[in-house]
Formats: C-alpha cells, sequence, structure tokens
C-alpha cells in the first residue's frame, strides 16, 4: 500500500507543513481529541468532553494558493487531447481532453489541494494546561492528541497506490493547453472518470478537511516517568512538555 510514513514525511516538509487528513475526507474540527493508528486520526471525544474546557476562539486565514505532493518519479501524468485514445482505457466515447495518471509502485502517492483556509486556535496554552494537569491524573494518555490546526481546501485531489502499475483516468472541463498537464491544473479542473488496479482517491471541488496539526505529550524515555515531569511542571509552563503530534 502507499508509503503512509513518507507521505506523512513529505507534507510536513513541503511548505504547507502539516499532516494529511487520513482517512482521506475524514470531518474534522478544530478541538477533536483523538490519536493517530498507523498516521490515521481516530476520534475520542472533544476537549469539552474530555479536557472540560471550551474550544475557544478560532483565528482564520488563508493559506497557500496550491499544494502539491508527490511520491517521486514513479507517478507519471500522460495527457490526451480530445479525440485521443488510451492504451490502458482504449477509446473515449466523450469528446473531452483526459490525463493518465500512473503509479508505477504500490507505495506511490499523489496530493494536489488548491486555495487553503486555515482555522487555528488562538490560546492553545490554556488546553496544553489542560491536558497536562488530566495527564498528571491518569484522565489523559500519552498517545492523545489534541487538533489544533485545520486547513481547508477548495478543490482536492489525492491518490494513494496500493498496486504496482495502478491508473487513474480523469477528464478535463476545458482544454489541456500547451505542455503537460501539471499537479496544479489537476487540482484545478480535473474530474475522476476511471481507474485500473487498487487505488484509494478523493477527487472533489467541495470544500474538505486536506491537513491538520495537533499537539500531544512528550515521550521520555531517557529522563524519567512522563507522568512525574507532567505532575510537576507548572501550568504557564506547559508547553516544554508537548510536541506537534
Amino acid at each position: 500500500m502507499a508509503d503512509l510514513d513518507e507521505l506523512v514525511k513529505k507534507c510536513r516538509k513541503s511548505p504547507v507543513k502539516m499532516r494529511p487528513v487520513l482517512p482521506m475526507g475524514q470531518p474534522l474540527s478544530v478541538g477533536m481529541v483523538g490519536y493517530l493508528d498507523q498516521h490515521a486520526f481516530r476520534y475520542l471525544g472533544s476537549v469539552e468532553t474530555i479536557l472540560g474546557e471550551p474550544t475557544g476562539k478560532l483565528l482564520s486565514g488563508e493559506g497557500l494558493p496550491s499544494v502539491e505532493v508527490l511520491s517521486g518519479k514513479d507517478v507519471s501524468i500522460s495527457s490526451y487531447a480530445k479525440g485521443q485514445t488510451s492504451q490502458a482505457f482504449g477509446d473515449f466515447a466523450k469528446a473531452k481532453a483526459r490525463v493518465e495518471l500512473t503509479f508505477s509502485s504500490g507505495k506511490s502517492f499523489l496530493i494536489a489541494a488548491q486555495d487553503l483556509r486555515i482555522k487555528t486556535m488562538t490560546e492553545p496554552h490554556v488546553l496544553l494546561a489542560a491536558m497536562l494537569r488530566a495527564y498528571s491524573i491518569g484522565l489523559w494518555r500519552k498517545h492523545y492528541c489534541l487538533i489544533y490546526q485545520i486547513a481547508w481546501a477548495s478543490s482536492f485531489r489525492a491518490v494513494l497506490s496500493h498496486q504496482p502499475g495502478a491508473k487513474l483516468l480523469l477528464s478535463l472541463a476545458g482544454e489541456l493547453g500547451d505542455g503537460p498537464a501539471s499537479l496544479g491544473s489537476l487540482a484545478a479542473k480535473a474530474s475522476y472518470e476511471r481507474q485500473s488496479g487498487q487505488l484509494e482517491q478523493l477527487i472533489t471541488n467541495k470544500s474538505v478537511p486536506a491537513f491538520f496539526n495537533a499537539y500531544r505529550i512528550k515521550d521520555r524515555f531517557f529522563s524519567g516517568s512522563a507522568v512525574e515531569v507532567a505532575a510537576t511542571v507548572p501550568a504557564g509552563s506547559s508547553l516544554k512538555d508537548v510536541q506537534a503530534a
């Protein structure tokens, strides 16, 4: 299946510097509490129900106009003008331009998102202190995480390959234009048409949560019990015992 470790690594190193939402398209909101299960966020509750604290006000803003994350040269893009024929999918009944994505590895992935809108907690330190208090009395687990920031994309194209040689066919409403199709143009125009092989994909022009950031309690394998450390940290200095999830 797609290399999720590498996907998360590339997303966090990309200009967006956030985790991808997995499973793709999962509804998320700032203030959710859960845990990461092989990078998939598993919802447990909200800060209101688990910590007894409100999420508080959110700061809204515009993010990047586009984000493109690709596993590498194992993903290739072929363009077909109106009336051309694909070797994999045969003759096209409709006179539309099309793009064929080929994933040569079962670990391949692709994300193309446009027009990000970001919401962030304005006062996360209040909840970080509550996390540490709850942890010190056993009401918060070390693997729990708190979502404090989410980026929504106005259009989103994401594909995870689960089989070498899998292919995805996308159709374009307009012309291809000069040169090969880019990931950016796919995010703006492309619609799902067909696929061959095992792929997990989300192709939508609706606003979806695409990326997120979360906090969790730090692991302290070599410096004593994390519970003891958290219990002795004053609320005002709680940041040194939490980390990005």
